[in-house]
């Protein structure tokens, strides 16, 4: 076969494309790549600061990089003898457990939670959304006992229709994380339909609001913010998420250096550029 100088362009673009999928795909072979990366690779918000930074500091984006690999310094991992939880005493310190599930940690995951609804509700208090905030962050009127204790984030009155929105962050574990989570938020509060659905309401639809605790945008989440035909800067969302993520293992006392994770590696700046199907930028200083 021969080419011509006219087909050097075209040639080099696609000998480029199949060295990238085939290093993509060697790299998503690995066992120590993170669970994380098949969510936090798809959506564009995700990694909307790997480049430009945008909205992100630096001590965030040095910590993110590494939390979303997997290599964060926890007492999980195979090569450490003692594996109980270095904030609560738990049995097996993980990532997931540090960032979502441990009680001593719950102020800044209310923080994390509540910056997130607070973006939500600054959307929808524009006038020409059209839309009234009937309850927030308390319980529904008319609630059954045995749910009297449970607070909705937003319900939200637009003409007929009544939305009960939940804003949740769960941890990035595997490609049906979000899915999961999504259908159990609406079986649990499936009830509130019959509570809601009075006077001129005619309709009442239950749904969550989701992004990952290590920042992972959940594509679904733009069906509901469509119905208040509102806009919210998703990039904020994100950049929020991890800057109260990173807040957790830094103020929980825990013994580990967290330090570490201002060292910066230019092969894992690497990974992470080719994760994002990228080229990998100069590191910042």
């Amino acid at each position: 076969m021969t080419l011509e100088p006219r087909h050097k362009r075209q040639t080099a673009i696609t000998i480029r494309k199949v060295l990238r999928k085939r290093r993509d795909q060697r790299l998503l072979s690995l066992p120590s790549e993170g669970k994380a990366v098949k969510l936090t690779s798809k959506p564009k918000a995700s990694a909307h600061f790997i480049r430009s930074g945008t909205f992100t500091r630096f001590v965030d984006w040095r910590f993110i990089r590494r939390a979303r690999l997997g290599l964060l310094p926890v007492s999980g991992t195979p090569w450490v003898k003692n594996k109980g939880c270095q904030i609560c005493d738990w049995e097996f310190e993980s990532l997931c457990r540090i960032l979502n599930h441990c009680n001593r940690v719950m102020t800044n995951m209310t923080k994390r939670h509540n910056v997130i609804a607070r973006r939500i509700k600054t959307a929808i208090g524009n006038p020409r959304t059209g839309c009234e905030l009937l309850f927030e962050n308390q319980t529904i009127p008319g609630t059954p006992p045995a749910h009297r204790t449970e607070r909705r984030d937003l319900v939200i009155r637009k003409g007929t229709k009544v939305f009960v929105i939940d804003v949740t962050i769960p941890f990035e574990n595997g490609e049906d994380a979000f899915e999961e989570t999504r259908k159990r938020k609406k079986e649990k509060y499936k009830y509130l339909k019959a509570v809601l659905k009075r006077g001129r309401t005619r309709s009442v639809t239950v749904d969550a609001f989701i992004i990952g605790s290590l920042g992972a945008w959940d594509p679904d989440n733009q069906k509901i913010l469509k119905l208040f035909t509102s806009k919210i800067d998703r990039r904020l969302c994100v950049s929020n998420c991890i800057k109260w993520s990173r807040e957790i293992p830094r103020t929980s006392g825990r013994r580990g250096d967290y330090r570490s994770c201002a060292l910066i590696t230019a092969p894992t700046i690497t990974l992470t550029i080719i994760l994002m199907g990228g080229s990998a930028p100069k590191p910042p200083e």
